[in-house]
């Protein structure tokens, strides 16, 4: 017919969503799958249940072999070869998640032992201590001062007031009376007092974004130590990224240990596998030999480590900037 396309193989239909003629389960032109979600319950039901189980077969396949042969999820998409597994920005959105969450029930801010408390609430202030208690009481905003009572109030303050009954003062409250941001770290700290376990869990809520914006920092770092294999910068990041997944995983297995003699065996043996696993992992996917890639396995993570220290800081910084 004049005006027709002509195609190589049968027609599986047309596409709904832009009007081409389709060979396949997926149109050539926008990538839509044939499948139709407007049918009956029982139909939908089982379409769902044959999206999760291909769902599930791909994560598996995926866990396998990342547990099994370190460091060749990252090979296979520097070959090409991803629609077999798991995307990894997916999984490592699900290990963060699933690891920060597990972190935020078992991480407690734990009261202090009572004898520690009863000996703090009955040693006696040095001399001046309430002067510059008051001297720094002076110096806060309206709503900071009024949490500073109720801290230096004996029924609700106790640690924290005997805490800061301990502490000079006076040279601190002339340093905040002229540096803006002694000021503001004053009023950030008397927040942190007042409501402990907020700051406690707003700083768990911001760690899952530190740690990620701590990836393109880490791949810069592998891009520094492996500068001639040929990779680009995103191959860095993908491998940052499953190691990454990696570590999330066994540290949620960790916290999920229970506190015994047996647990303590277990969580050192994760551990002592996770080190051993990133060794594998790094000669599988950038080579070398065996001292070449330990002295970088040591390197890398002597440096991460460091990188951390400032990380963290930051997001103490954010977290007491937004109490």
């Amino acid at each position: 017919m004049p005006g027709a396309t002509q195609l190589d193989g049968p027609l599986s239909g047309i596409c709904p969503n832009c009007g081409s003629p389709r060979r396949d389960r997926f149109c050539a032109r926008c990538g839509q799958n044939d499948r139709s979600y407007i049918r009956s319950l029982p139909l939908m039901m089982w379409e769902f249940l044959r999206e999760a189980f291909e769902m599930d077969s791909r994560l598996l396949r995926t866990f396998k072999l990342m547990a099994t042969r370190p460091g060749e999820l990252p090979a296979e998409f520097s070959r090409d070869r991803r629609a077999d597994y798991s995307s990894p920005v997916r999984l490592y959105l699900f290990a963060s998640i699933a690891f920060f969450f597990v972190l935020s029930l078992t991480a407690e801010l734990g009261a202090p032992p009572a004898e520690r408390l009863a000996a703090a609430r009955e040693r006696p202030a040095p001399p001046g201590a309430q002067a510059g208690a008051d001297a720094v009481r002076a110096l806060l905003p309206p709503e900071q001062a009024r949490k500073w009572d109720d801290i230096m109030d004996d029924e609700t303050g106790r640690l924290a007031r005997a805490m800061i009954l301990q502490i000079e003062l006076e040279p601190f409250a002339e340093e905040v009376e002229t540096e803006p941001f002694s000021r503001f770290l004053l009023t950030q700290f008397v927040d942190v007092l007042h409501q402990p376990r907020v700051a406690f869990d707003r700083l768990i809520d911001n760690l899952p974004i530190a740690m990620f914006f701590m990836l393109p920092a880490y791949a810069l770092l592998l891009a520094c130590f492996y500068p001639r294999r040929g990779r680009f910068y995103v191959e860095h990041f993908v491998f940052a990224m499953h190691i990454h997944i990696v570590a999330f995983v066994a540290f949620t297995v960790m916290l999920l240990v229970p506190e015994n003699v047996v647990g303590d065996y277990l969580t050192t043996a994760i551990a002592l596998w996770l080190a051993g696993y990133y060794y594998l992992a790094l000669r599988r996917y950038y080579g070398g030999g065996r001292a070449v890639s330990g002295v970088k396995w040591l390197g890398l993570m002597a440096l991460y480590s460091l990188m951390l220290g400032p990380g963290f800081l930051l997001v103490m910084f954010v977290t007491l900037y937004s109490l």
